[in-house]
């Protein structure tokens, strides 16, 4: 099973004719899996323009009624020693970093030029959590990133010489979501206790606590400015 897909920040082409046509199209597009994998996938199907590509016989169609393209996988590498949980692209496409039942986080190298075919290369290995990483994030514009783990704990790491540069705790069960927020000035953590908090990278400190699930809370999502978000839960 897929446990994670991730789209890249930068453009890679516009959509192909259909119900968004026109519409930008990212350049890159990656997934990871309970069979330890990450994948990189061809785009160009898509692309307006851009050679069709095979389509599915059976199966999904696109909002326009058409058939779906089938999406070719430019490479796979085996990506942890464990399933795959959690995977995110930075936004400037150049790297992205997984989180694995194996307690470990892996940044990996992409194309710098954005071409699709050079694979995903392992540039760091980041430990430092207990058990299981569910959830990893980029911030939009500082070289950092986050991670939350079954530990309880929500790490804060350095992508320029991968350090460990903060570590919140607060939450009493599984993290399983963050997000950066403010333009990584904040990040917001949800857990399996139900609660999302908000934590201050500079202060290092909880600003913010959010009780009102009553089961786990699996994600988060927000738009700024003005300072909105949503979360969705197991109640």
């Amino acid at each position: 099973a897929v446990g994670a897909v991730g789209f890249g920040g930068k453009t890679g082409g516009r959509l192909a004719a259909g119900a968004a046509d026109g519409a930008p199209l990212p350049a890159t597009l990656l997934s990871a899996s309970k069979d330890k994998t990450l994948k990189k996938w061809d785009l160009s199907p898509l692309l307006a323009g851009g050679g069709g590509g095979k389509t599915k016989k059976k199966g999904a169609t696109a909002a326009s009624g058409e058939e779906a393209p089938t999406l070719s996988c430019l490479a796979t590498v085996l990506a942890h020693s464990k399933e795959v949980n959690a995977l995110a692209v930075a936004p400037n496409d150049r790297l992205a970093i997984t989180g694995s039942q194996d307690r470990s986080l892996k940044v990996w190298t992409l194309a710098a030029d954005g071409s699709a075919a050079i694979r995903p290369e392992p540039a760091a290995t980041l430990t430092g959590h207990r058990r299981a990483v569910w959830t990893a994030a980029f911030a939009p514009l500082d070289r950092v990133a986050a991670s939350g783990s079954a530990d309880m704990l929500v790490k804060v790491w350095s992508m320029a010489d991968w350090a460990c540069l903060r570590t919140f705790e607060g939450h009493v069960s599984s993290v399983l979501k963050v997000r950066f927020l403010r333009g990584g000035a904040l990040l917001a953590s949800s857990g399996s206790d139900g609660l999302v908090k908000v934590w201050s990278i500079k202060g290092q400190e909880c600003v913010a606590t959010l009780d009102a699930h009553e089961d786990k809370v699996w994600a988060i999502d927000a738009y700024e400015p003005p300072s909105r978000g949503a979360t969705g839960g197991g109640d």
